[in-house]
C-alpha cells in the first residue's frame, strides 16, 4: 500500500493520539505491579530475620516478571476492549484518516504498547533483582538464587512480548466482531465456552494444540504467534470496513 504524505501525517496524529492515552494504562500497570511487588516484599521481609527454630531464607527470581506479565495482559486488553467502542472510534477517527490506516495504526499500536509493557516489567526485575542480591550478599539468613540467564532473559522477553501482542490481538478481533455482529458473536462464543465445559473432544483438542506449541522450538513458537496475529488483525478488518467511525 502506498501512503500519501497526507497519510503519513495522519497515522503519526493517530499513533501520538493512542500513545498520549497510553501513558495512562503503563502507568496504571505500573503501580499495580509496583504496588504488589512491594507488599510481597513486606511480608517476606517480615519473616526475613529467622528464629532458632526456622530455616533459611531463600528467594528465586522471576517474581515481578510473572506479576508484571499478567497485569500487562489484564490492563492492555481491557484497554484494546475499550478502544473498539463507537465512542473511542469517533474521538480517533478524524479527516483525512482511513479505515487502511486506522487498522495499521493499531497493529502498530499493539505490538509497540507490548514492547513498552515488557521494558516496563524488565525494569521492575531489575530493581528486584538487585534488592534481593544485596540481601545475600549482607545476610547469612538469606540466598538469592538468579535462575536467569543472558540468553534466557533475551529469549523470554522476546517470547513474552510475542505472546502479550497475541493476546491482545485476540481480545481485538473478539470485541471487533462483538460491536458488529454482537448477537452471532455471543452466541459463537457461548457454545465456544459450551463445548470447553462439556466436551472431552474439545478439550483434548485444545490441550494437544497447547502441549504441541510449547513442544516446538522457539523460532516455530515465533512463527505461530506473530502468524496469528497478523491474520487476526487481517479479519478485524472484516467488520470494520462496514463499521460506522464518525459522527
Amino acid at each position: 500500500m502506498v501512503i500519501s504524505n497526507l497519510q503519513k501525517r495522519s497515522l503519526k496524529g493517530l499513533l501520538l493520539n493512542l500513545f498520549i492515552d497510553f501513558k495512562k494504562v503503563i502507568m496504571i500497570g505500573l503501580a499495580i505491579t509496583s504496588s504488589i511487588a512491594v507488599v510481597n516484599f513486606i511480608l517476606f521481609i517480615e519473616k526475613f530475620f529467622p528464629s532458632a527454630y526456622e530455616t533459611i531464607n531463600v528467594r528465586n527470581s522471576g517474581l515481578v516478571l510473572d506479576i508484571g506479565f499478567i497485569t500487562a495482559i489484564i490492563t492492555f486488553c481491557i484497554t484494546i476492549g475499550i478502544s473498539t467502542s463507537k465512542n473511542e472510534f469517533q474521538s480517533k477517527f478524524v479527516f483525512p484518516l482511513t479505515r487502511q490506516i486506522y487498522a495499521v495504526g493499531n497493529f502498530i499500536y499493539v505490538v509497540v504498547g507490548s514492547y513498552l509493557f515488557m521494558v516496563m516489567v524488565c525494569g521492575l526485575e531489575l530493581i528486584e533483582t538487585i534488592i534481593y542480591m544485596a540481601l545475600d550478599r549482607f545476610s547469612d539468613d538469606f540466598y538469592f538464587i538468579n535462575t536467569m540467564t543472558p540468553s534466557s532473559y533475551i529469549i523470554g522477553f522476546i517470547l513474552s512480548t510475542s505472546i502479550l501482542i497475541f493476546i491482545v490481538s485476540l481480545v481485538y478481533i473478539v470485541t471487533m466482531y462483538i460491536r458488529k455482529y454482537l448477537f452471532p458473536s455471543i452466541i459463537t462464543l457461548a457454545v465456544l465456552f459450551g463445548l470447553f465445559l462439556t466436551s472431552e473432544w474439545f478439550q483434548k483438542l485444545l490441550m494437544d494444540g497447547f502441549n504441541g506449541l510449547w513442544r516446538m522450538a522457539f523460532i516455530q513458537q515465533l512463527g505461530v504467534f506473530w502468524g496469528l496475529t497478523i491474520l487476526f488483525h487481517l479479519i478485524a478488518y472484516i467488520p470494520f470496513r462496514n463499521m460506522e467511525v464518525a459522527s
